[in-house]
Order: C-alpha cells, then sequence, then structure tokens
C-alpha cells in the first residue's frame, strides 16, 4: 500500500563529513537511532547491521562486557535529534528513513553522507486473510490511501 511519501520505507545510516566513510568504521562508536518502536528508524537499521555481523550494546546504561568492536546505540526520540546528535557529534552516525532524508534542508543534507541503504519495503502493510470478501480489501485499500493524503492520517 503506498503512502504520500511513495510508501516506501528505506533506512539510510548517515554521519557527519568526517571520521566514518564505510560502516566498519562503526565498531567502538555509538549509532543514534529514533526510538525503540520505530519501524526505519531502528528495526530495519539494526537488522541490516546485525546480518552483517555487526554486535550492540546499549550505552544508555553501564556494560562492563562492551568491546571496542561493538557498536553502542542510544535512541534519540526523533529524527529531529537524530540528526542534531551527529552534526553535534554526540552520535558517530545515526540512522533514519529516507522520507526523513528528504525532508531535511538542504544545509543538513550537505553536512552528512549516507553510509548505507537498507533494502526497500513497505511502508505500510495490511494483512487480509484469503476468504475475506473481496470487496472489502479494495474498500480498505481506497480508504487508506485517502488517510494518508490529509494532515491527520499523516501522522497516524
Amino acid at each position: 500500500m503506498e503512502g504520500r511519501h511513495g510508501g516506501i520505507s528505506k533506512p539510510h545510516f548517515y554521519q557527519e563529513n568526517g571520521e566514518i566513510n564505510r560502516l566498519e568504521d562503526l565498531r567502538g562508536k555509538v549509532l543514534v537511532f529514533e526510538s525503540p518502536d520505530s519501524t526505519s528508524g531502528h528495526f530495519l537499521p539494526r537488522h541490516f547491521l546485525t546480518r552483517k555481523g555487526f554486535k550492540f550494546i546499549d550505552k544508555s546504561r553501564f556494560n562492563p562486557e562492551a568491546l571496542a568492536t561493538d557498536i553502542g546505540y542510544l535512541f534519540a526520540g526523533s529524527q529531529e535529534k537524530v540528526v542534531d546528535w551527529v552534526l553535534t557529534k554526540k552520535a558517530a552516525a545515526g540512522a533514519f528513513s529516507d522520507d526523513d532524508y528528504a525532508r531535511l534542508d538542504e544545509k543538513k543534507r550537505s553536512d552528512i553522507i549516507i553510509l548505507a541503504e537498507t533494502e526497500r519495503l513497505p511502508r505500510h502493510l495490511v494483512s487480509v486473510r484469503k476468504d475475506f470478501l473481496q470487496r472489502w480489501p479494495t474498500a480498505l485499500r481506497r480508504y487508506c490511501s485517502r488517510c494518508t493524503k490529509t494532515t491527520k492520517g499523516e501522522k497516524s
């Protein structure tokens, strides 16, 4: 199902132009995610890195088991804070969606680089069982499509 911004969630890993040039450079550094329940700002990018062999350590509390090869992580609470933390060097890099990147002003976009991108995934999914009346999925699709075109629907 497509949303207002193309309906695709493709998280990116960003960092300020500088010491991090590839994902391997994140080892021993702190990566900032948007929030624990964010698909594009946490789940997908973390899974992407885990599949590549990276291990994570929560930096919001002391952990004597942290290794220099681990990636520390924190949650900023919003996409705006993710960008601010990266640009003010509170974190080495941050993860958020291409939709969020597109909404950044030109100055911020020019101050950060894209380290990696996850695969494209639908932003909104609705599952319907096989034996569900045929007209309902079509009506539901129309309704959801209209919702994303309103300010209230976009926020939800």
